[in-house]
């Protein structure tokens, strides 16, 4: 029906035309910009609005492939095409879609606060974004041989998360949604005890899972002379009044540790060790030890960052540290030790606490001498940030003078090897000709520097520092004075030749691991004293840490998959089998037979099961006389020193062949010769008389 208003027909508006008519000038106002439109704002919500469920649906087409598939993604590549590209329209959909909903909301709506609505949502779910890359790297098939591809993957993924957690973490501030403000409420009304209490959890539950399984690797008869049988034979001696001498690593004359590494907090364990005076009570004190690095490591934390679920999260963290894992499952040593008393000397220093700082500083000096070095460049760190001036240089001069007294006076006079006890072996590579001295590796370090680090450039040790640093996203390296104590770590473990002082699965780690979540901590700390940026920033890189100690740990760690795990130079073995028990009983047949107080001589892996007795050797060393002689049959039948020493001994027909057991054999030193030709058949040696 038309109307006439001054002359011109008009239509009749209807409902449907004035919302064409908005629509219209929704797109008018939007092209010419007049309404001040933001722009950027506009890009960042469809950017997010379209990744976002791409990413969703990305992560779940991943999870409905089998896990071989997957791993043949990364190694060859291999997906059918139609299939790959359904994956990426389904995905590349849900985000058109998600993008198609929001921009019809925009334009119908008011634009200003449903475009803060599309940032702030997208912004929040932002941390999704990574879920694809958490999924492909869910999946030790396909990297396994591979640690530099996973940890730059995993560095990668880490810092991303990050960043969205920290954008993320902005919006809530800003605009915080009710299930955050309840869940918010909710923390607040939880009792102060269950941070502690999560953390007394978890010291022993980390301890137990270690122990556990640490004890049933040494009952597996896979912990050997060197170095466990080493330690337990010279606890024993100790709590015996013996100096520090041990008969697995010298032989009758028992020598002086201390020539080789100066452990004189062994004192300390003696009173625990007499409870059980056997190896198996070292890798217990081993395991719980190190749990308890959590406690230091925690107060620090929530010193620095002011909130005890977030020191709980850095011990969570801690405990899944793969560089830690590998030596507590390689035999027992004070260096793998020294990170509780270390991380203690830091929180003591940074609590004001004199007298606690001395004794427990003092303490992580005498646990090896190679403690120091770390400990004189934390205290200069701290001595150039001026915190506590007096008690840095007075401390960090007592541990250089600490340092280079036992290290070239104290330890190369302890025995009869003379430079042998300075480790120059240690550092080949590096050493001038003719000038096998650490003096003369200290010259080429100062006077040819590239060739130094030419030593260095290696793929395995790059590894070794991707190992170390990624799973704290490299937070240490990324603070001013931090970083100082990776130097001497670095000199010990990267800059050595020694191939196995740059693998995780080896005691050495424990010169990086307690710097390594100091320094987080006090890198976060710093981060977070710098306003609500700072916070923010501190959010999103502790939860990036969380993610990527997760997924290193998934991958060269003891808790998620046991498949690609290693301690010291062996793959570990989680199970308990009825062979293992057989071969057990076997062994422990045998020894029963040998008293307590007899002198006794056996293979590798065998020795440590014997250490706890006043002699003990090792047949790669020699017989040395032994009452008795253990072997395993095996390591006897191969050319090598096991097998001359056993012959050796055999031809002076002073020991008389007792019994086999399994794969294991024993000899009495003036023992029956009945049985005598039986024992050499059982060793290859039919016409040795």
């Amino acid at each position: 029906m038309a109307t006439e208003v001054k002359g011109a027909p008009v239509s009749a508006e209807t409902p449907k035309r004035r919302r064409r008519g908005r629509f219209r000038s929704s797109l008018a106002a939007l092209w010419r910009g007049s309404a001040g439109w933001p722009w950027r704002d506009l890009c960042v919500a469809f950017a997010l609005w379209f990744c976002v469920p791409a990413a969703a649906v990305y992560t779940a087409f991943s999870l409905t492939l089998a896990p071989e598939v997957r791993a043949m993604l990364v190694t060859d590549n291999h997906l059918a095409g139609l299939r790959r590209s359904y994956w990426l329209a389904s995905s590349a959909a849900a985000g058109a879609g998600a993008l198609f909903v929001w921009a019809i909301a925009l334009l119908l709506r008011r634009r200003r606060e449903t475009l803060r609505a599309a940032v702030w949502s997208g912004t929040i779910l932002s941390p999704l974004l990574v879920a694809p890359f958490v999924v492909a790297l869910w999946d030790w098939r396909a990297f396994e041989g591979r640690p530099v591809l996973v940890l730059t993957a995993v560095l990668i993924v880490g810092l991303l998360f990050a960043r969205a957690v920290a954008a993320s973490y902005l919006q809530a501030i800003e605009r915080p949604p009710s299930w955050l403000v309840g869940l918010r409420e909710s923390a607040r009304r939880l009792p102060r005890w269950l941070p502690p209490l999560l953390l007394v959890v978890m010291v022993l539950g980390f301890g137990a899972y270690m122990a556990v399984f640490g004890l049933i690797n040494h009952y597996r008869l896979q912990t050997t002379s060197y170095d466990l049988a080493i330690f337990d034979n010279m606890v024993w001696r100790l709590a015996r009044g013996h100096w520090f001498s041990s008969t697995p690593a010298f032989g009758r004359i028992g020598g002086n540790h201390i020539q080789r590494h100066a452990t004189f907090a062994a004192y300390l364990f003696v009173p625990f060790y007499m409870l059980r005076q056997n190896a198996d009570t070292l890798i217990v004190l081993q395991a719980f030890v190190t749990g308890a690095t959590m406690i230091p490591l925690y107060l620090l934390a929530r010193r620095h960052l002011g909130s005890p679920w977030q020191a709980v999260a850095i011990c969570a963290c801690f405990g899944l540290y793969a560089p830690m894992h590998g030596p507590l499952f390689y035999d027992f040593h004070f260096l793998t030790l020294s990170p509780f008393f270390v991380v203690w000397t830091i929180y003591l220093f940074e609590s004001g606490s004199t007298a606690g700082l001395i004794a427990v500083g003092t303490i992580a000096m005498l646990t090896r001498e190679d403690i120091s070095p770390g400990l004189a460049m934390m205290a200069l760190g701290y001595l150039l940030g001026g915190k506590r001036p007096r008690a840095a240089v007075l401390g960090g001069a007592i541990a250089g003078v600490y340092f280079v007294l036992v290290k070239f006076v104290v330890m190369p006079h302890s025995g009869p090897h003379g430079e042998t006890a300075t480790f120059v072996d240690m550092y080949s590579d590096l050493a001038p000709s003719g000038e096998f001295t650490l003096g003369g590796v200290l010259r080429t370090l100062l006077t040819s520097p590239l060739f130094a680090l030419n030593t260095m450039l290696k793929a395995e040790k790059l590894a070794y520092v991707l190992q170390v640093a990624v799973p704290v996203l490299f937070l240490p390296f990324r603070h001013r004075r931090t970083w100082l104590p990776f130097i001497s770590a670095a000199m010990l473990t990267v800059v050595a030749s020694n191939e196995h002082a740059s693998e995780i699965f080896f005691q050495y780690t424990a010169h990086w691991t307690p710097y390594v979540f100091a320094g987080a901590v006090i890198a976060l700390g710093a981060w977070r004293k710098s306003g609500l940026e700072g916070r923010a920033r501190a959010a999103g890189a502790l939860a990036g840490v969380c993610l990527a100690s997760v997924l290193a740990s998934y991958h060269a760690g003891a808790l998620f998959q046991h498949h690609t795990f290693r301690g010291g130079f062996r793959p570990v073995q989680f199970e308990w089998t009825r062979a293992d028990a057989a071969q057990l009983a076997d062994f422990r047949a045998l020894s029963k037979q040998i008293p307590k107080n007899a002198s006794v001589v056996a293979t590798e892996s065998e020795v440590p099961q014997l250490s706890a007795r006043s002699d003990a050797y090792t047949m790669r060393i020699g017989v040395d006389n032994a009452d008795y002689i253990l072997v395993r049959v095996d390591d006897i039948r191969g050319e090598g020193a096991n097998r001359k020493n056993l012959l050796d001994s055999l031809r002076t027909r002073a020991y008389g062949f007792v019994e086999r057991r399994g794969p294991y054999a024993l000899w009495k030193r003036g023992g029956d010769h009945t049985k005598d030709a039986l024992g050499l058949q059982l060793i290859g040696a039919p016409s040795l008389y």
